[in-house]
């Protein structure tokens, strides 16, 4: 090569819109605080513009490219939160707004002292509730079945009483019926 076309060419290390001084930053998982390694799937989301490892966000490799293939947002447990509560706040408002007529009458409307529980707390009762509801119906079963499993063993003993009786019968029906 000649001289001139060898100076003409400049190699360059870095993009152009970098500055000279500046430092990559490598990104951290918000959950753990660790980097990424260079082919590590990571989650990005949508609102806050985390990256997450899959393990700390608890998604499979089979979620993670289940929602790259159909272009699923992430949104993180964070601001998941607070699009809820926002979401929330706006069904509020969007109740108060309401003419009365219209507004929904709920039980908390007409009991002053449970008027402060928010939908998280109505959510523990009715869990609360079922919950007892289930173990009441499931020792019901038990007893219940306990005294099946009873009667069904009383039943076997008559059973194996009445089949030794037909057995010393036949037997005697037999002794007879050779005599003669």
């Amino acid at each position: 090569l000649s001289q001139s076309a060898s100076s003409n060419h400049k190699v360059r290390t870095r993009p152009l819109s970098v500055p000279r001084n500046y430092r990559f930053k490598m990104s951290k998982c918000p959950k753990c605080d660790r980097g990424f390694s260079h082919n590590a799937f990571r989650m990005k989301c949508k609102t806050c513009a985390g990256v997450f490892h899959l393990d700390c966000i608890k998604f499979t490799k089979e979620e993670y490219l289940y929602h790259k293939e159909n272009a699923i947002t992430y949104l993180c447990s964070g601001c998941t939160k607070v699009k809820r509560a926002s979401i929330r706040d706006d069904a509020i408002g969007s109740d108060q707004s309401k003419p009365s007529s219209q507004k929904s009458v709920s039980s908390d409307d007409e009991d002053p002292e449970n008027s402060d529980l928010g939908d998280g707390d109505d959510l523990k009762t009715i869990i609360l509730a079922f919950r007892s509801e289930s173990r009441k119906a499931n020792a019901d079963l038990k007893q219940k079945l306990s005294k099946n499993m009873s009667e069904i063993g009383d039943l076997k003993a008559s059973l194996n009483t009445y089949s030794d009786y037909i057995q010393e019968n036949t037997e005697a029906i037999g002794k007879l019926t050779s005599e003669l």
